[in-house]
């Protein structure tokens, strides 16, 4: 209990007297003061032991003089791996048979890739969302009008398409997610490669400090497997992806056939649903009404009559023509829709059938993405933990490294 204690305490007061740290660059300035330190006490604690005769405290000091050759050591190896890139660099690309560029630009490289992905599946989702959300509004309409009496009868065809919604929005939920999971793991590698860097001298500072030696063989594991491991395990999934694409079992959601998931035109009724003729008649009739219809003509029959036939084609066209125009489009439309609505069952059973068939690849490929980005997550971190937990065992806690200890002995 009270050894515990004693460490607590001494980890607060070496926090406090780090304190002054302001910037990243700044921690590196914790490592020289606490060897300084720790110099200053072993040197009192030896003349102490020689003033006292105690065998014991000499015998300390003698084990601290070597601990702290120990952590030279270390500090020299650790320091040349994170800051030499060549070094690592050889080293990541012996175990996973990569080459070229940084390790840290290839593991980035992965982590893009598969938000690209993710990104592309998004957006072909939300386009699938939003002609199904077109389909389920479209309705058909018939609209009877006797002097003093009147009907109308309406219909909503497509209303059943609106369960694919559930399909789409638990993609879009899915791929929400796999976004957020791959840019939080790119996000958290460069914080750590920025940061390990100084952080490292921090963490090596509480391993010469001889009851916090433990602590500090923990952070040194740790900062050495962020920096080194982690992007390791990243390049380590993307050779994994790689056999994926090779051997074609790499998930890619994508939907090609979208001429299925267009709303299809009743027979007949393409003078007003097509794009090119149907928006014209559309634009003319609705857009201008009766005196844009009748310009045209009128201006047409001024010229020739030298003004006299412009007032009396204005009144023909606007109250006889443009009506009579008018009601045949109307009786046209009304009764297309009344026979489609009557008779299209068995067209939109197959428009259902396509669209399902369209959908249903794009939907397993988008479950399956989402699923390996899970896994992907799952083999990052746990080769990134259990690497760093090897690396602060093999440091040997508070004992001597038996490799460096037969090296300085």
């Amino acid at each position: 209990m009270r050894s515990t204690t004693l460490k607590t305490c001494l980890i607060l007061l070496f926090l406090l007297s780090s304190s002054f740290a302001l910037s990243l660059n700044d921690f590196k300035l914790v490592l020289p003061f606490t060897v300084m330190i720790m110099v200053i006490m072993l040197a009192v604690a030896y003349m102490l032991g020689k003033a006292l005769q105690n065998a014991q405290l000499d015998a300390w000091v003698k084990t601290e003089i070597r601990e702290m050759v120990v952590a030279a050591i270390l500090f020299v190896i650790v320091i040349g791996i994170m800051v030499s890139n060549p070094a690592v660099n050889s080293i990541i690309n012996a175990l996973t048979g990569t080459s070229g560029q940084d390790y840290k630009v290839q593991a980035n490289a992965v982590l893009d890739g598969m938000v690209a992905k993710a990104n592309v599946a998004f957006l072909d989702d939300m386009k699938a969302f939003h002609l199904i959300g077109l389909m389920s509004g479209f309705s058909t309409s018939l609209a009877i009008a006797v002097i003093y009496f009147g009907g109308y009868f309406g219909s909503s065809p497509y209303m059943g398409f609106s369960s694919f919604f559930v399909f789409l929005s638990q993609a879009a939920s899915g791929l929400s997610g796999m976004i957020f999971l791959y840019t939080a793991l790119k996000v958290l590698m460069d914080f750590f490669l920025q940061v390990s860097g100084s952080l490292v001298y921090v963490a090596f500072a509480f391993r010469f400090i001889p009851f916090t030696r433990q602590l500090g063989n923990t952070l040194v594991g740790f900062f050495v497997g962020v920096y080194v491991i982690l992007p390791l395990s990243i390049l380590l999934v993307g050779s994994m992806h790689s056999v994926l694409t090779a051997n074609g079992g790499m998930p890619s959601p994508h939907i090609t056939k979208w001429n299925d998931m267009e709303l299809s035109i009743p027979p007949g009724a393409s003078f007003i649903c097509s794009k090119d003729a149907g928006t014209a008649i559309r634009f003319v009739l609705g857009f201008f009404g009766e005196i844009g219809f009748a310009l045209p003509p009128c201006i047409a029959v001024a010229i020739l009559s030298f003004g006299y036939g412009f007032w009396p084609c204005m009144w023909l066209m606007t109250s006889i023509v443009y009506p009579i125009v008018v009601l045949g489009v109307t009786i046209a439309w009304d009764t297309m829709m009344a026979v489609y609505s009557w008779h299209s069952n068995q067209v939109l059973i197959d428009n259902a059938t396509a669209i399902f068939h369209v959908l249903q690849p794009f939907m397993q490929a988008v479950n399956n993405l989402v699923v390996l980005s899970y896994v992907d997550a799952i083999v990052i971190m746990a080769i990134t933990y259990i690497g760093a937990k090897a690396i602060s065992t093999a440091l040997g806690g508070e004992y001597l490294v038996p490799g460096v200890q037969r090296l300085v002995g």
